[in-house]
């Protein structure tokens, strides 16, 4: 039997140790649903008892996020494809310490598992390669930019033991994607650089790429929306993706929190991460932009 630390400051750490972090990971095109399929998932496993922490990326509200909201809205910043990816990492740094210290404050107020639910993830620098293969007129050798992915990454991963992660993505056509978009009143920026059925088509192809040569630390799941010619409910796509994270059996007697991450501050730890990273030499023109 696990013996579970009850004192008033158990760790990230701990938690990940007695099997108490658990993490669903949703990723896709821009306008493929993955927002409400991701409060589905949110409401589904609370009811089944599990905490659950959902992780919107980006985090536009942060420093790097605010950077990425200009890149997104302009061709101006000239960055080279390496340097468009790394805005991303840097952005998903700036989330890790409140991470850490929600999961825990939630854990502490219930002593149930808490999921880590991601709306994108490490793999969603496949849109960032697809807008830049349209732009440059080029096909980009996935594969290889892939493992540039998790490289850059690592840290991140590391940082919340997610080396060994399972990416699920709704699938639909890049035509119903950028559909959707257009035709959401409530954004208030509108469409950015990438949201556009050539960039989203492209995507979807890497996806399937990435998909068919995932493997068994890092695998990439498809998750057709459309069956028979007709779009599933989010509903549906929920219960199908819960039915392959999870067993069938599980089940609680009561719910559980269901909270959005909330990010204060982040650690000088971090900082120095992002320091080094920018210091590097390989990448002038981010840190020409960078916001600390």
């Amino acid at each position: 039997m696990i013996e579970i630390d009850n004192s008033p400051d158990i760790s990230f750490e701990t938690l990940y140790n007695i099997g108490f972090l658990k993490h669903v990971i949703i990723d896709g095109l821009d306008g493929s649903g993955k927002g409400t399929i991701v409060d589905e998932l949110s409401s589904m496993l609370a009811s089944r008892g599990l905490n659950v922490l959902s992780i919107e990326l980006p985090q536009y509200e942060q420093p790097w996020g605010q950077v990425i909201k200009r890149v997104l809205h302009s061709d101006a910043i000239d960055l080279t494809l390496e340097e468009r990816m790394l805005l991303y990492v840097l952005n998903r740094l700036e989330t890790i310490d409140a991470i850490k210290k929600q999961s825990c404050d939630i854990y502490e107020r219930s002593n149930k598992e808490v999921v880590l639910l991601f709306d994108r993830f490490v793999t969603s620098n496949v849109i960032t390669c697809a807008y830049y293969s349209k732009t440059h007129d080029t096909n980009l050798n996935i594969k290889k930019l892939y493992e540039f992915m998790l490289e850059s990454d690592r840290y991140f991963l590391e940082s919340l033991h997610l080396e060994d992660f399972h990416v699920v993505v709704p699938q639909i056509s890049a035509d119903l994607a950028v559909n959707s978009l257009m035709a959401d009143n409530t954004r208030k920026d509108g469409p950015d650089l990438y949201e556009n059925t050539d960039v989203q088509s492209i995507a979807d192809r890497y996806y399937q790429i990435l998909s068919d040569n995932s493997g068994n630390r890092q695998k990439i799941s498809l998750v057709p929306q459309i069956e028979n010619g007709i779009r599933l409910s989010p509903n549906t796509v929920s219960k199908r993706i819960i039915d392959m994270m999870f067993e069938a059996t599980t089940t609680a007697s009561s719910g559980g929190i269901r909270e959005k991450l909330h990010i204060s501050e982040i650690s000088s730890e971090l900082l120095g991460e992002m320091y080094r990273m920018l210091q590097s030499g390989k990448y002038p023109t981010l840190a020409n932009l960078d916001p600390y």
